[in-house]
């Protein structure tokens, strides 16, 4: 299965389309996906183990589908975005990550 499949992007972008930057941010989203879940670790395995009940998987993406990513105004990492999965194995689980300066600061459940 593709890791983009499903999905689903929120863009702020004018009426001709997303600019050259957004563009290179979700390109650079998924060049780097393994770095980014890496770094984002502390605040997922927190919120998943909370939810769950379950320990933190070794294999991100043996437990995780990559479903929402928001891309930042001008496609500037600086700016607030956020990137959500949901849970494999119990799909009412929906954790979102939230960015702000280029680093992560917030999980939370859906």
């Amino acid at each position: 299965m593709n890791m983009t499949e499903g999905l689903q992007l929120q863009i702020v972008a004018p009426i001709s389309g997303p600019v050259a930057a957004q563009e290179d941010f979700l390109r650079l989203i998924v060049e780097n996906f393994d770095s980014l879940t890496k770094s984002i670790q502390p605040f997922l395995k927190a919120a998943f183990e909370d939810a769950t009940g379950n320990t933190y998987p070794e294999v991100f993406r043996n437990e995780f589908i990559w479903s929402h990513l928001s891309i930042p105004e001008a496609g500037e990492r600086t700016n607030p975005w956020d990137i959500s999965f949901t849970c494999k194995s119990n799909s009412k689980h929906i954790f979102t990550i939230y960015f702000d300066k280029g680093s992560p600061f917030q999980a939370t459940i859906q």
